[in-house]
């Protein structure tokens, strides 16, 4: 895919859940290769908006698109979407490296490969010593890096991040944002959140939510602009 083009597009998205639209109408284009925010306060439809362009649910009216695909459709986006959601729940009797190995057989990696990818994504978020843990030993933050890890395994073209420092003690948290530093311009990235200043320092543009309609959309510098107060003291 160009860099120019939309790695995510959404038009009209729409989510209702009997008679609540929690995502009215949403349009969108994210660019290829960007690290992008969703932003909003809570019950705003970033996690609902989030589902849909993960695959988890389906849109009730609009269409979304991940690299030109349905965000269902398996096979076309095997090893290109990676995903983090906001309580994602490890298998606690797994062992962290023959969890994350299994998982990079899934995108279709040989044995020796998989492995590969799963030490080098671990090592990325500073988890190397993790490797023979039980999942359901690990703390809240060492089972964010595995979680992290999983996301980023493989190196694929769109990484969906769902409140990735929620909870986080301030040094794991700033932790995780180095690591999504490092990544900014060789895939996109999709982070939702509510913190404000964190997406500031990270992303290139957002788009702001509120009862599930987009309010606006454009780079962090012109979403700054357009909120700026200015004050005169008399």
């Amino acid at each position: 895919m160009s860099a120019r083009e939309p790695a995510i597009v959404l038009d009209g998205a729409s989510k209702a859940f009997g008679p609540k639209r929690a995502v009215d109408g949403v349009t969108l284009r994210i660019p290829s290769r960007s690290t992008y925010g969703l932003i909003g306060p809570n019950g705003a439809g970033k996690t609902t908006t989030f589902s849909l362009i993960a695959g988890y649910l389906q849109p009730s009216q609009g269409t979304v698109r991940v690299l030109g695909a349905t965000p269902g459709n398996v096979p076309a986006l095997r090893g290109r979407l990676g995903v983090l959601p906001q309580d994602a729940l490890l298998p606690g009797r797994e062992r962290v490296g023959a969890f994350l190995v299994h998982l990079a057989r899934l995108q279709g990696l040989t044995p020796a490969h998989a492995e590969r990818a799963a030490r080098a994504a671990l090592d990325e978020v500073d988890g190397a010593s993790f490797w023979t843990q039980r999942c359901g030993a690990l703390s809240h933050g060492m089972a964010k890096r595995v979680g992290l890890a999983q996301a980023l395994l493989g190196n694929p073209e769109v990484v969906l991040l769902d409140e990735p420092t929620a909870g986080l003690d301030p040094k794991i948290a700033h932790d995780v944002r180095d690591v999504l530093r490092r990544r900014k311009g060789a895939m996109t990235l999709l982070v939702s959140s509510h913190n404000l200043s964190e997406l500031e320092s990270l992303c290139d543009g957002a788009a702001i939510l509120d009862k599930g309609r987009l309010v606006t959309d454009g780079t962090m510098a012109e979403l700054t602009r357009a909120t700026e107060e200015v004050r005169v003291l008399l």
